[in-house]
């Protein structure tokens, strides 16, 4: 023992020590046996060999002698270097238990807690951490303190918790500081005291406690309890990584994602999400999955991505299972399936994840695999908006705004609105902009809405663009500028935006701010004709009917005549019946304008929802 432990030399000697205890067990003294078993089992001063440990653990345990007991159960539990026999080894823990062992009366609770070898019963598993507890053994006070923490055969009880945590925390036992840091953490039977968790979460990590290691190594990356240090927090991830932690390989892989406190690097953050995914990790299933859905550090794949969602989705991860929802609600990796995303959205949406009760209240909005029900889709967008997703106040908002499964609100519009654009929502900036262009909700200020549409065009909106350019176009809130108008609707127009596109088709046939071109103008009339824009249907039919920047095609006038009075465009509707009519008819009075002055340029025009 002297050798074993430095008693009274310079330092321990695991050779010497291990030939003492060799010695004294061939004298068959019990204790040495047991001795020269755990030499044996750690590899100290010998090679490990479970098969002589196990012998001798034996010997022993046939004497009667309650650690080797003990010992050798664990041996039968964990099938090290034998053949796992659990009813063996609850047997063996309760023998060196009714001989008063602390280590296998607390063996054999963790056997009745969990069910190995003997019937499930929590009651029991508590009355004999209890008996062990009050010996004074830190695993049996730790598991104790779990089973108040967590109500596990006891009524739940933080204060116990905390009690028992604390006393097994005396003893530097690891899982006890680590659970008893995230007592003060989550402020669990003690007033909450982050810098308390740090300090305990840290010298249960210095203690090799690999659980630790990952709280520590997020105080320090967040600066809770800390002072931030990203450098420590790498340290600290890569220690608890390199031990097999699914969590430190998440959290290490996603600073590698971001380049935060070290150069982006996605080859390292795919290589750890898989090490994670092996693991069967859904955040890093869910992650690796985003990666191939976008090809970030990996060829794109949507099926590998769609089939990783899934993975994750099986095991209940909110964000997996609204990612696949959004997969089968796009066609993204699978077939197009609504009635599928509204499954997916559902699961999601019932653990309050915000972005699936967005998308699901969307479903309810189009009646998209659902019926159509705008009061559901607002019940959806409020209680999201509520949770602080920001798509859904914006919808919740439009809900407000235009009395859709809700009763019309200017007033709860534009704060909803307010909310978004605080938070830099370019949707939320341009749609506050637009409330105070109008006066809905807010008193009227076209100076305000200037600076609003600026912020959301910063963003690359193209409806704050297009919005913009009209506020130029007509001198609203900023001096008037027709050049600077037709500028603007041209970067709407080219970032897609059909109205942003028929205002500059107009400014070109009429010369508004560009130099006119009426063949240019009817080639953007036709992209944003195509895309259902009717006001753009309407114009490009008077193109044709009138051979203005093209050639005229009655056929082709009144097809997109057509389009636009299927959107209930009057006008369109009469010019159909003038082109129509009868050859020997009376001809009808043809406008004195050619019907394009009288479209509307602007308007409160469509919110993009995903």
């Amino acid at each position: 023992v002297c050798y074993e432990f430095g008693i009274g030399i310079e330092k321990p000697d695991p050779e010497k020590a291990f030939i003492c205890f060799r010695q004294a067990a061939q004298q068959d003294f019990i204790p040495a046996c047991h001795s020269l078993a755990d030499c044996y089992r750690r590899g100290f001063g010998v090679a490990r060999d479970m098969e002589a440990a196990i012998h001798w653990y034996q010997i022993a345990a046939d004497a009667g002698y309650p650690p080797s007991l003990c010992h050798l159960g664990v041996c039968y539990e964990q099938g090290d270097g034998i053949q796992p026999d659990p009813g063996k080894a609850a047997q063996l823990y309760r023998q060196a238990a009714e001989a008063g062992d602390p280590s296998a009366l607390c063996n054999l609770g963790f056997c009745y807690e969990i069910g190995i070898g003997v019937p499930q019963d929590k009651q029991e598993a508590v009355r004999l951490y209890r008996l062990s507890a009050e010996e004074g053994n830190p695993r049996a006070q730790c598991n104790l303190g779990y089973c108040y923490d967590e109500g596990i055969g006891v009524e739940q009880d933080y204060k116990m918790a905390v009690k028992w945590y604390q006393m097994a925390a005396d003893q530097e036992y690891p899982r006890a500081l680590c659970n008893l840091g995230l007592c003060y953490e989550y402020s669990n039977g003690v007033e909450q005291d982050w810098v308390k968790a740090a300090a305990l979460y840290k010298a249960a990590a210095e203690l090799d406690y690999v659980a630790a290691m990952c709280n520590y190594a997020w105080c320090c990356e967040s600066g809770s309890g800390v002072e931030q240090d990203y450098d420590a927090a790498l340290h600290w991830y890569r220690l608890a990584a390199d031990r097999g932690s699914s969590r430190a390989q998440v959290n290490l892989g996603l600073m590698y994602e971001i380049g935060q406190g070290t150069e982006r690097n996605d080859a390292e953050a795919v290589r750890l999400y898989r090490l994670a995914a092996a693991q069967n990790d859904p955040l890093a299933l869910c992650n690796l999955g985003r990666f191939y859905e976008f090809g970030i550090g990996v060829e794109k794949d949507a099926r590998e991505a769609a089939r990783l969602y899934q993975i994750a989705a099986d095991n209940g991860f909110p964000r997996a299972q609204c990612n696949l929802g959004y997969c089968y609600d796009e066609g993204i990796g699978v077939e197009q399936d609504y009635k599928m995303a509204v499954k997916w959205y559902q699961m999601a949406a019932d653990q309050n994840y915000p972005r699936a009760l967005c998308n699901l209240g969307y479903c309810y909005e189009c009646g998209n695999g659902v019926e159509q029900d705008w009061g559901k889709a607002a019940d959806l967008y409020k209680h999201s908006a509520e949770l602080g997703y920001v798509p859904a106040m914006c919808n919740y908002g439009w809900c407000c705004d235009s009395g859709h499964g809700v009763q019309k609100n200017f007033d709860e519009a534009a704060r909803w609105y307010r909310l978004a654009a605080d938070q830099g929502n370019a949707r939320g900036q341009v749609n506050l902009g637009y409330c105070y262009e109008t006066g809905h909700g807010v008193p009227q200020d076209a100076a305000e809405a200037v600076r609003l549409y600026r912020l959301a065009a910063e963003q690359e909106n193209a409806r704050a663009i297009c919005n913009l350019g009209y506020c130029y176009e007509f001198g609203r809130g900023v001096q008037k500028n027709q050049a600077e108008a037709a500028r603007l609707y041209r970067r709407a127009a080219e970032l897609g935006s059909p109205v942003g596109a028929c205002n500059l088709a107009w400014c070109l046939d009429s010369g508004i701010g560009v130099e006119q071109d009426q063949v240019a103008a009817v080639q953007w009339y036709h992209m944003a004709a195509d895309k259902g824009y009717q006001r753009a249907q309407f114009n490009l039919a008077v193109c044709y009917e009138t051979g203005t920047g093209t050639d005229v095609d009655l056929k082709q006038a009144i097809h997109y005549y057509q389009l636009a009075a299927d959107q209930g465009d009057e006008e369109a509707l009469q010019a159909i019946r003038r082109l129509t009519q009868p050859a020997d008819a009376k001809p009808a009075a043809h406008p004195a304008t050619d019907g394009r002055e009288t479209q509307k340029r602007k308007g409160f025009w469509s919110f993009w929802k995903k």
